[in-house]
């Protein structure tokens, strides 16, 4: 599963980067279907909407850093990784791609990497290649739920809401506090499926699990406007 929280200190510069918080939306959304869309393994957000931490140029000279780190250890995986997340953060995707497929090739098996490829190509709308990678890292282990539901976000996209059912469905299976599962779920039956009793119904189990949750308000406007319907 993706680090959560990356500290990078080289040379006296510490840099941070919050790569795996649970945001509201995907800010890849178009519409106002995929607007509430619950992803859980976020990706950074985009450059126009979050302040700037740090120059291009610090970053820049992280980056430096890491790869001396690579001349000296031209196998260190973990370099590629960071190297890769600087390049996400400063939404340089070909660079970003070319420093994760490195540390692949060297580890294939890499969770963390083939996560934040996923992801990658989640926030840049390549659909099936977010899928591939997913799948790759549900392979080594099925049990890390937060990819399983951005898989099924990606088979949404691809039109494939059958596929994306199963997969919150196996989820929620894995971990029933898993509230993002819920969500989606009911997202796909209600608008992609038109099951709206089944979408109430995957939205009402959300609410008396968590009724407290951030996004509860949410979910009883989704739920009373469902029902609108029936």
């Amino acid at each position: 599963m993706k680090k959560e929280f990356i500290s990078i200190a080289i040379g006296g510069l510490v840099v941070g980067f919050v790569l795996g918080l649970m945001l509201p939306k995907m800010f890849s959304s178009k519409d106002a279907q995929h607007d509430h869309e619950q992803h859980a393994a976020a990706p950074p957000p985009p450059a126009e909407q979050a302040p700037a931490r740090f120059s291009n140029d610090q970053l820049e000279h992280v980056i430096k850093e890491y790869e001396l780190i690579l001349e000296k250890d031209p196998k260190n995986i973990e370099a590629y990784f960071q190297i890769g997340n600087i390049y996400y953060e400063m939404r340089k995707v070909n660079k970003a791609i070319e420093s994760y497929s490195k540390g692949l090739e060297l580890n294939p098996s890499s969770i963390d990497l083939l996560t934040q490829l996923g992801n990658l190509y989640f926030d840049t709308e390549k659909y099936q290649l977010a899928v591939d990678n997913y799948q790759k890292v549900l392979d080594i282990e099925p049990n890390i739920n937060d990819v399983r539901v951005d898989m099924a976000i990606m088979y949404r996209r691809l039109n494939k809401p059958d596929i994306a059912i199963k997969e919150l469905k196996t989820a929620i299976e894995n971990d029933p506090e898993h509230t993002n599962a819920y969500v989606n779920l009911g997202i796909i039956l209600r608008f992609d499926k038109k099951e709206y009793q089944k979408a109430i119904d995957a939205w009402q189990t959300f609410l008396d699990k968590f009724p407290d949750h951030v996004q509860a308000g949410k979910i009883k406007e989704l739920i009373k406007k469902t029902k609108e319907l029936i």
